[in-house]
């Protein structure tokens, strides 16, 4: 697993198993120390810190794959099962097992 993924997973599993608010400073301080994510303090500080270091064509790649990543998304949590299928919001079991179904065929 990488770190994006990492870093998704656990804060998924802080936000439903302890009831975290995603919006407070401190837990979202708190879980990128935990997750090994370094600059957390000072993006949220200023969401541009980081991005200045970086040449323009590779803050072009970043735009463009926030853009790709975040199209479409209507809910959170949002699930993209191979590429090709999106649930949106919170979801049972079911509809997660009849995507799978589908996303296998």
């Amino acid at each position: 697993m990488n770190k994006i993924d990492y870093t998704h997973a656990y804060l998924h599993y802080q936000l439903i198993a302890s009831k975290n608010a995603i919006g407070h400073r401190e837990f979202l301080l708190e879980s990128a120390r935990k997750v090994g994510v370094e600059g957390a303090a000072e993006f949220l500080e200023n969401p541009n810190n980081g991005l200045k270091e970086v040449a323009f064509s590779e803050s072009m790649k970043v735009n463009e794959e926030l853009e790709k990543y975040s199209a479409n998304i209507s809910g959170v949590p949002n699930y993209m099962i191979n590429g090709k299928h999106q649930l949106s919001g919170g979801q049972p079991p079911e509809v997660f097992m009849r995507a799978f179904e589908v996303a296998a065929k």
